[in-house]
């Protein structure tokens, strides 16, 4: 039995807003040894890029392989039965079962984070990371991961807890790089001193840990407030250029500046400092873009450098966002200080500037 128009509008109409929202720009990290094939080209998940497979029974390679029908074909034509197991198999990284899905996240933190673990603990070849401007149709082959873990009623506990997924999000079939996603290498990133403006990422780079990781330098990158510096922003801009199409180093620029905690009196000036800089060009942005960033900030939850990433950029386009900011509390119980968050009032702000600009000139 395959899927109906109705089975696929459950994706949309289930859950919180949240969880359906596709941003405007997703993330990903990829090496030699990643399932399927991925490079400058296309990407091309591991079921359609495996000889003789039963998705691809003639074994076809490199322009065949990417634009064969099955690697085009729409989502709803698989079985359901056969979905809901490869979506558990994907998820939980068993290749045993080829996936038709890649996998991009919200969260440019995660990503990085899973880069430098494939490198220094895994020892994978040739770390690339890569940016996708989600825009036209290969939107329509974007699906929230928690928004297919509830249409399949896939279990909620242990290693498929939904919460997990909350910044992942599936791409499926092949996708072809027709200027819709760049891509550049971890050993660029850190010959442009990467761990320079992110030390945190520097540190423990052999971990075995993903998600506990993520969260906890999720947490401590947002324990401090940071004012945005033209110096600052010149240094993210050399590492901005490592990847290969300009259009996109103005989100790698605004995507870093969001791992850590912003202070929102001096936003407006990132716009100014932006365009202050050499090479810059501005990404085109619809008013319905600047919506979907609001949209995406106010339904981050615990994703506070999703929020980030979406407030800067809604900024850079001279649209302020009129939620309030959230401010990071340590729970007395845990030490890993999961985001309990609350309402940061505007004198506080003003406040936090104040000590900031004092701790840094004394």
């Amino acid at each position: 039995m395959s899927h109906t128009a109705d089975d696929c509008e459950i994706l949309f109409d289930s859950g919180t807003e949240s969880t359906n929202i596709v941003p405007r720009y997703l993330f990903r990290a990829f090496s030699d040894q990643s399932s399927g094939r991925n490079s400058g080209n296309a990407i091309v998940p591991h079921a359609f890029s495996v000889p003789f497979s039963r998705r691809n029974p003639l074994g076809a390679i490199d322009h065949a392989m990417i634009h064969c029908p099955a690697a085009q074909a729409a989502i709803d034509e698989l079985p359901l039965k056969d979905m809901k197991t490869m979506l558990e198999a994907h998820l939980s990284w068993d290749y045993g079962i080829p996936s038709e899905f890649s996998s991009w996240s919200s969260s440019f933190l995660f990503v990085l984070r899973h880069g430098i673990r494939k490198k220094y603990n895994c020892r994978e070849s040739n770390i690339c990371f890569c940016v996708f401007d989600t825009r036209g149709k290969s939107r329509q082959k974007i699906f929230p991961a928690m928004s297919l873990l509830r249409m399949y009623n896939i279990r909620d506990e242990a290693k498929m807890s939904h919460n997990l997924y909350d910044h992942e999000y599936l791409h499926y079939g092949s996708l072809v790089n027709i200027g819709n996603y760049s891509i550049a290498t971890l050993v660029d990133l850190e010959d442009q001193d990467l761990y320079k403006e992110l030390p945190e990422l520097g540190a423990e780079r052999a971990s075995y840990d993903l998600s506990l990781r993520v969260e906890q330098l999720r947490q401590d990158m947002f324990g401090t407030l940071r004012i945005t510096t033209i110096e600052e922003v010149r240094l993210l801009h050399y590492i901005a250029k490592c990847f290969d199409k300009k259009e996109f180093h103005i989100p790698i620029i605004v995507a870093i500046l969001a791992l850590r905690r912003r202070i929102g009196e001096n936003d407006e000036t990132l716009q100014q400092i932006l365009l202050m800089i050499p090479e810059i060009t501005l990404p085109e942005f619809t008013t319905s873009d600047v919506d979907g960033l609001r949209q995406l900030q106010s339904g981050a939850g615990r994703l506070l450098e999703v929020a980030e990433f979406a407030r800067l950029l809604s900024d850079v386009y001279g649209e302020r966002t009129k939620s309030v900011r959230p401010q990071v509390q340590t729970h007395p119980a845990d030490g890993l200080r999961p985001p309990y968050r609350t309402a940061l009032k505007p004198d506080g702000i003003a406040e936090a500037h104040s000590q900031y600009l004092k701790q840094n000139s004394e």
